[in-house]
């Protein structure tokens, strides 16, 4: 027996020129997506590299309150330091190696735990390397920037008179 295939119906040209149209832009709007996350990728490194850079400037500089550039613009640096219990540790042991040392005086929430042991380091300590992780970083604030955004673009205003 002849195998019957239904007859497809008649699609309109202008439907096929709008399933066309719309392939066409969600193709070059993805190709768009795409080229503006790699953009900004590389806009993200370069900003993170410059504010290495500029924090190290103002630390080997001893002006990590800020100096005040361009007219407006305060950069400023901010020695941070985080303790992560190390993955694997247990509460318990971080309970008792706190008690030990006679920090613990409330049940340790992140935010307190992180607080005792930075003073219990500040009193010259070692914290050990078996229980916590401790991440240093050097973070960068630049206050007024808004401010000085607007004066750029009221002297581009000026200049254009």
């Amino acid at each position: 027996m002849a195998k019957i295939t239904p007859k497809k119906p008649e699609i309109p040209s202008k439907t096929i020129r709008s399933i066309t149209d719309l392939s066409i832009a969600i193709v070059k709007g993805k190709a768009e997506i795409s080229n503006l996350n790699e953009k900004l990728k590389k806009l993200k490194a370069t900003l993170e590299r410059q504010e290495l850079d500029l924090g190290q400037i103002l630390s080997e500089n001893q002006i990590g309150d800020g100096i005040h550039v361009a007219g407006c613009l305060l950069p400023k640096v901010k020695e941070q330091v985080k303790i992560y219990i190390k993955a694997g540790v247990s509460p318990q042991k971080i309970n008792e190696w706190l008690r030990d040392q006679g920090l613990l005086n409330v049940t340790p929430n992140h935010q307190s735990m992180n607080s005792q042991v930075k003073q219990w380091e500040a009193l010259g300590n070692e914290i050990p390397k078996n229980l916590f992780n401790v991440q240093e970083r050097t973070s960068v604030t630049i206050l007024n920037g808004p401010k000085y955004l607007r004066q750029l673009e009221q002297e581009k205003i000026t200049n254009e008179r």
